[in-house]
């Protein structure tokens, strides 16, 4: 008996161990881990699964992205609606540094949001959204007018300056490889919703 109490001692001290390496770092703007959000986001419903926002921060989010596009072309960019969403994507804690204020996003994200995936270079100014234009909403009420996106920006570089996802606008975006390490936003990223636990074998 005394032998199987400390066999289940040690498992559950292993289980602990390991349900807490797999815990998620806390998120910038709930100081929690990341949840499933309720109230549902409406915005950021891609990340309705597990978030890192609330309903609040979703609201000001699409209120911001309802300033950039208008309301004709507010579901046709999904990639640009997802970096939008970075605050609220449940990944948020391990692509972002909050220390040095810098976002990593994966280089084949980029590549979607600036020329939908085509072998375009990133250094170039891109005509994927001139049928719907843009409003430079971060000028300010007093400076936002209605932009040609191919001649307002030369390069995905010089777009990340001017337009940053809300709650990070004093960050700095930087473009890196999808394998980079630590993870960066996009398709290097690592779920935390799919940690599972090892198996347990008996001898």
């Amino acid at each position: 008996m005394k032998v199987l109490q400390q066999v289940l001692l040690n498992f559950a001290l292993f289980v602990s161990w390991v349900l807490g390496q797999n815990q998620p770092p806390n998120c910038y703007l709930t100081s929690k881990p990341p949840a499933k959000p309720f109230p549902s986001l409406i915005q950021c419903f891609r990340k309705n699964a597990m978030a890192c926002c609330n309903s609040a921060a979703d609201s000001k989010i699409g209120t911001t992205y309802g300033e950039f596009l208008s309301a004709s072309c507010l579901r046709r960019y999904p990639d640009l609606e997802n970096y939008f969403c970075i605050a609220c994507d449940s990944d948020q804690p391990t692509f972002m540094d909050t220390e040095k204020k810098v976002i990593r996003v994966c280089s084949t994200f980029a590549r979607s949001i600036w020329v939908g995936g085509s072998n375009s270079t990133l250094n170039t100014s891109t005509q994927l959204y001139d049928n719907c234009g843009m409003n430079s909403y971060w000028k300010g009420k007093d400076g936002s007018d209605v932009i040609l996106p191919s001649k307002e920006w030369g390069s995905i570089e010089e777009f990340f300056r001017d337009v940053k996802p809300p709650f990070f606008e004093d960050y700095t975006i930087q473009v890196v490889a999808d394998n980079s390490q630590p993870p960066c936003y996009g398709y290097g990223a690592v779920s935390y919703t799919h940690l599972t636990l090892p198996t347990i074998y008996s001898v």
